[in-house]
């Protein structure tokens, strides 16, 4: 008999409707992120952000996926509200930097997308640009969807770092061509933390904890491209062969 597919958890971004008064909070998940864990071999499930069963969802799952979502509220990382930080929500950012910290402790695989690269690294003790266009401006449209591109079109080019770098060994070669849409991005970066890759004006577009045996974070969307793009579908691939390894060593 196949060993079943290693547990993927999958974070959920939290949405709040008004309708006739009445206010409803939905827990809510894009779609391409399923699909890529599904397509990489792992099973899907998802994680809604209810801090007390934070233990309990790492005891079900084998690896992690954070998704892209709102802001991080900046108090966390000691500074102002920029006016263009938006969409902020406490107990979202608590139950992610919860989690990250106790998927840190156990060693779970995990793989930090957009927003959750920003969560990896506030929640390591590092700070953010709050809004690239104002405090970073740059020829490169972080946010290519104000250009009008699709998601899984290319926003710009990635310069990968030279030495030891996981990601020239999963995507291949020096650079990768990624698609964009953030207007933050990492400022500090976090104490034990390294960078793996750099856009063409030197932002952050992905960094790892050489320390843990799987903990990487990008600034792109590579569910977004997963599709058509081998070397982004191979970030999901690598996830699911390291959370494979650890589940075939813990039984």
């Amino acid at each position: 008999m196949d060993a079943p597919p290693p547990r993927i958890g999958i974070t959920t971004g939290i949405v709040t409707t008004t309708t006739n008064d009445e206010v409803r909070t939905t827990y809510t998940v894009p779609s391409d992120y399923i699909r890529s864990v599904s397509t990489a071999g792992g099973l899907p499930i998802l994680l809604p952000p209810e801090r007390p069963h934070v233990d309990a969802f790492l005891d079900l799952v084998d690896g992690l996926v954070l998704i892209g979502g709102a802001d991080i509220d900046p108090a966390r990382y000691g500074d102002e509200p920029h006016p263009a930080t938006a969409g902020v929500n406490a107990d979202l950012d608590v139950f992610e930097i919860t989690l990250l910290n106790r998927a840190w402790d156990r060693d779970i695989p995990t793989l930090c997308i957009c927003r959750g690269i920003q969560v990896l690294n506030v929640a390591r003790g590092g700070t953010l640009i709050q809004d690239l266009p104002d405090q970073a401006p740059s020829p490169i449209g972080h946010q290519q969807r104000v250009l009008g591109k699709k998601r899984g079109a290319i926003g710009h080019s990635v310069q990968l770092a030279d030495g030891i770098n996981p990601l020239r060994e999963i995507m291949g070669g020096e650079t990768v061509e990624v698609n964009t849409f953030h207007h933050q991005a990492i400022r500090d970066v976090a104490p034990g933390l390294d960078v793996l890759a750099t856009a063409p004006d030197g932002i952050v577009e992905a960094v790892h904890d050489q320390s843990r045996t799987f903990l990487l974070g990008v600034q792109w969307h590579p569910e977004g491209m997963a599709a058509e793009r081998a070397e982004e579908l191979a970030l999901f691939q690598e996830l699911i062969a390291k959370a494979s390894a650890r589940t075939a060593v813990a039984h």
